[in-house]
This record gives structure tokens, C-alpha cells and sequence, in this order.
């Protein structure tokens, strides 16, 4: 594959600051980018989420290239997710095609619209959406929390037709969660987790005080748990009843520690190599995780790659489009051979 030579050296720095806390047990991980490739296929293949997808993964220099046709965006992000938590996987060139579906944009919104209404992780909210004919769904309305803010985004995703997600939600924290929509929220974090997501794990809430039990691979995933668990409505996290257990681990993936400068260097070099991309100019900051991407303007093909390729990148939480697009052709394939 051309182009990608240079993100190696990229790689063999971002090992400094992606290597095993201290205390860590060792995990002999894939050695070639053959078996990183069949780790990510397979792990994809297994999964529910997947049902109706079809897709395509090689890698290359610690890159992967993912060709897919999804059913939904959750599907999109969660092909993402695996390719992040794979080890020594450092980036991820993306092209990503919705299968059609023949569904008016006015049933799109019912659907969802149902869904948020219904949802427990969104009790108090009030938020209704918006869909155009090309699936890109706006939410609006009001919630308690910014967690309910992510539930809905989430629960949004799972929808067949919507290819993607704007949010116009407002926070008026007027009053506390239940502990029944916490524990919601919970669950749907643990779930959206390729690390976490297999594990027996439960939790229970009183008066704020959050208790976890079940298993756990290793110790650092045990403290991910616990840091991501510490959600609004959650005053404390005690979990001593959660155990140690390695038969759980899921060979070669594990969580990656990315610096600002790690993060914002894996962006700029997929938006460098890929050839979909023609825009010229562009300059990228990231602060407090969201990343500005600064240009004039570019075409609609170059900004879905862009979008496709930074989805899933660990360290960016939002990303600003600060440049026009300007209609143009669009390219069919990713061709990076």
C-alpha cells in the first residue's frame, strides 16, 4: 500500500506512551498485521451488532483500512471502536456506505421519536428529531444531564436510516435522576465498550452510592470500569466486589492511552494519506477533546472521508468542521493499494 509508509514511525513513538501501566500482565498480542486484521475480521464477525453488515479490514504499517456496508450508524461506530482497542493498531482509514433503506424520513423521525419517548435512560427528557432525506438526523430539545444527552445519541444510532447525528440538546439540570435511569445509562456505556461490553458485570445504586460486582479481565480494565462509571447521580464507586479474572481477557486488544499530540498526529496523517482527501491547507487543534479542523473549502467526498476516518478516534469527544464544502463527484472506493 502507498502513502502509508511514515505512520510506522508514528507508531513506534506512540508505543512510548501507549505501553502497559506498571503492574500489568503482559498479553502476547498479534504480531503481524495479517493477524491484527484477522483479530479485528473476527471479532467484528462475532458480534450481534453486526448482524447484517458486510465488511472488508486489512492493515497496514499498524493502520487499518475497513471497506463496509452497515445497516446503521451504531454498526460504523462500533467497526471503529475494534479497530482503536486492537493493539498496535494506531489509525483507521474508513469508507463506509449505508445499505439503502426504503424508509421515508417522516417514519424515521416517528421511529425515533418513539424510542427517545420510551427510553429509561431518558426519563425527564424532553426531546423530539429531525431527519432529512438523506438520513442525517438533528436532536433537539432539553435533558437533565449530559450523560442523557450521549444515551440519546446512542439509542438514535441503532436506527436504520440514519446515517448520522447532530445534536441541538439543551442541559436544564433541574432535577436529579433516578437511580433506575442511572442505572440505564449505565448499562448502555458498558455495552457501547469493546472491552467491557462480554463481561459479567452488575450494578447497583443507593443514594448515589454506586456498587459494582462481577468479573473483570485485568486491573486496568477494573479501574476504566470504575472511571466510567462516574456518571451525574453517581457520588461514589465501590468496587471491591469486582474480581480479577484473565481467562476473560480478549487476546490482543486492550485500552489505549493516547497524549493530545499522539491523538491530533494520528489525524493528521490519515487525512495526509488518504487519496480521497483533496483539500489542501487544512490545520487541526485539539483542546479538551475537540478537534477543529481549519480550512477554505473542499468537496463533499473529501469531508465524508474525513468524517469517516476520524470516527472512533480515541481522545477526540467532538469534532469541528470550520471550512465550506462544495458539491463534487464522489469517490466509489477506497483505493489505497
Amino acid at each position: 500500500m502507498k502513502g502509508l509508509s511514515n505512520i510506522a514511525t508514528l507508531a513506534v513513538s506512540a508505543l512510548v506512551s501507549l505501553s502497559a501501566p506498571s503492574g500489568a500482565t503482559p498479553q502476547i498480542g498479534p504480531q503481524s498485521d495479517d493477524e491484527r486484521a484477522s483479530l479485528i475480521g473476527n471479532f467484528l464477525h462475532e458480534s450481534p451488532k453486526m448482524d447484517g453488515a458486510s465488511f472488508d479490514v486489512s492493515v497496514s504499517d499498524h493502520v487499518a483500512i475497513v471497506s463496509a456496508s452497515v445497516l446503521t450508524l451504531d454498526q460504523a461506530e462500533w467497526i471503529a471502536a475494534t479497530v482503536y482497542a486492537t493493539d498496535e493498531v494506531y489509525g483507521a482509514l474508513q469508507q463506509i456506505t449505508f445499505q439503502t433503506v426504503d424508509r421515508p424520513a417522516a417514519e424515521i423521525e416517528d421511529d425515533a421519536d418513539e424510542r427517545l419517548r420510551q427510553a429509561l435512560a431518558l426519563e425527564g427528557a424532553t426531546l423530539s428529531a429531525r431527519v432529512d432525506d438523506e438520513g442525517h438526523l438533528v436532536l433537539n430539545g432539553a435533558v437533565a444531564s449530559m450523560n442523557q444527552i450521549e444515551a440519546a445519541r446512542e439509542l438514535a444510532s441503532r436506527i436504520e436510516g440514519v446515517t448520522s447525528i447532530r445534536s441541538a440538546i439543551r442541559v436544564h439540570p433541574l432535577s436529579s435522576p433516578s437511580t433506575s435511569a442511572i442505572e440505564a445509562n449505565l448499562y448502555l456505556r458498558l455495552l457501547e465498550d469493546p472491552l467491557l461490553f462480554h463481561l459479567p458485570i452488575s450494578f447497583t445504586l443507593k443514594e448515589g452510592d454506586l456498587y459494582l460486582a462481577g468479573k473483570v479481565p485485568t486491573a486496568d480494565l477494573k479501574e476504566r470500569l470504575v472511571m466510567n462509571s462516574m456518571i451525574e447521580g453517581v457520588l461514589t464507586c465501590n468496587s471491591d466486589q469486582l474480581e480479577i479474572d484473565s481467562s476473560l481477557t480478549i487476546r490482543g486488544m486492550s485500552e489505549k492511552l493516547l497524549f493530545a499530540a499522539d491523538t491530533l498526529k494520528i489525524a493528521e496523517l490519515l487525512i495526509e494519506k488518504d487519496p480521497r482527501i483533496t483539500s489542501a491547507g487544512l490545520s487541526l487543534t485539539l483542546v479538551g477533546g475537540r478537534l477543529v479542523i481549519n480550512g477554505d473549502s473542499m468537496g463533499r467526498s473529501s469531508d465524508e472521508a474525513i468524517r469517516e476516518n476520524l470516527r472512533g478516534l480515541p481522545g477526540v469527544t467532538s469534532i469541528i468542521h470550520a471550512y465550506q464544502v462544495r458539491p463534487d463527484e464522489k469517490l466509489s472506493h477506497l483505493d489505497l493499494k
